[in-house]
């Protein structure tokens, strides 16, 4: 708590807060209190570090479930991608070899992967 609350919190509490001034009901009070009190109530939200790890789970088991075959073209299929990047920013960069990385890049084909 010396820290204070995070900011995203206080973004979140004051939008509903605008949201339930644009509705008013008869539970207005109620609505501020119950939005505000999990804020109180809890230091800090694990939601984020939930979801990383959860997806980080995910990433291991995709990449548990490849065979060196699928791994193999995963890979062959970065260089060539890295190659087309470089290629493009050479071309972008260095106007004197524009033809040559034209003729390149146009005979380089991604629906080939």
């Amino acid at each position: 708590m010396q820290k204070g609350f995070d900011e995203q919190h206080i973004e979140s509490v004051l939008h509903n807060i605008g949201l339930s001034l644009k509705h008013q009901s008869p539970q207005f009070g109620l609505g501020l209190l119950f939005n505000s009190t999990p804020l109180w109530n809890h230091e800090d939200d694990t939601y984020e570090d939930n979801f990383k790890t959860a997806e980080l789970e995910l990433l291991k088991q995709k990449i548990m479930a490849l065979d060196h075959e699928k791994r193999t073209k995963i890979y062959e299929n970065g260089l060539k991608l890295e190659e087309a990047q470089r290629l493009y920013q050479m071309l972008i960069y260095y106007p004197v070899s524009r033809l040559q990385m034209s003729r390149k890049l146009l005979n380089w084909n991604p629906s080939k992967w």
